[in-house]
């Protein structure tokens, strides 16, 4: 087997295969119907001006899965 094959194959597989056609609608109507739980995933919420402090908390350990909300 080629290595360029072999190569492709391992980031492949190790990205996993997806659709983000197929997949994309899937994931959104799954989190709608309360089958998907984002929600409780999330740390913490920043507003877009707390940025450098979201930056800040996951450098030093505070927060692990902080999300930046816009608007």
């Amino acid at each position: 087997m080629p290595a360029a094959s072999a190569s492709t194959r391992s980031k492949a597989a190790s990205r996993g295969r997806h659709d983000g056609r197929r997949d994309f609608p899937r994931l959104v109507s799954l989190y709608q119907a309360g089958r998907l739980k984002l929600d409780e995933l999330i740390t913490r919420r920043y507003r877009i001006d707390e940025a450098p402090q979201a930056f800040d908390d996951l450098a030093q350990g505070r927060s692990a899965r902080g999300v930046i909300v816009f608007g």
